[in-house]
């Protein structure tokens, strides 16, 4: 289960929740891990950031959607 926040959010608040469970904890980790990148890939996310002495719009994907082992690896986690 996924859930994804939109709005202005305060430091600290979470943005993005992810429930996985699995009967061991590295496959629950890793499939949780892939849907946060997945999420940044297809998702058009923007991060408005406000600091001292100025602003700055961050933009982008971290996930390569080019890598098809790990796309694979955490669809069999997730599917077995």
């Amino acid at each position: 289960a996924i859930t994804h926040r939109v709005g202005r959010l305060a430091i600290g608040d979470p943005s993005v929740v992810i429930a996985a469970a699995s009967p061991h904890r590295a496959d629950a980790f890793a499939v949780a891990r892939y849907a946060i990148e997945r999420i940044k890939q297809i998702a058009p996310i923007w991060k408005h950031e406000h600091f001292d002495g100025g602003e700055v719009w961050i933009e982008g994907a971290t996930a390569d959607p080019a890598d098809e082992a790990a796309r694979q690896a955490a669809l069999e986690r997730a599917c077995s």
